[in-house]
C-alpha cells in the first residue's frame, strides 16, 4: 500500500504520474487522505480503518522525486472517514 503522487505542469496543465510512495506494511491499507503545509513543510496525512493516523513529511528525493519520512502518529477511538487540515492553525479534523 502507499500514496500515488501526481505532477501538474503549470505551463501545459498536463497531469502525469509522479511517484508511488510506499507506506509501512504494518499501517495497512490507507482509508482517508489529506495534505497540509505546516511551518514550511508539506505533509501527507493518512488514516486507516483501525483509527490510526500518520503524517509523513515530504522532501525532495533521488532524481527530484518526492520522498517521505514519518513525523507524527496518532490513534483515534473510532474509524475516521477522512481528514482535513487547516494550514493556518495547524488543526487536523
Amino acid at each position: 500500500f502507499g500514496i500515488m503522487t501526481w505532477w501538474l505542469d503549470p505551463a501545459t496543465l498536463r497531469l502525469e504520474r509522479w511517484a508511488f510512495l510506499p507506506t509501512p506494511a504494518a499501517f495497512g491499507e490507507p482509508y482517508g487522505f489529506c495534505m497540509a503545509r505546516f511551518d514550511g513543510t508539506t505533509f501527507l496525512i493518512l488514516n486507516n480503518k483501525a483509527g490510526e493516523v500518520v503524517a509523513f513529511a515530504v522532501s525532495e528525493g533521488a532524481g527530484g522525486r518526492p520522498a517521505i519520512a514519518e513525523r507524527h502518529r496518532w490513534k483515534v477511538a473510532s474509524q475516521p472517514e477522512g481528514c482535513v487540515a487547516d494550514d493556518r492553525t495547524g488543526d487536523l479534523y
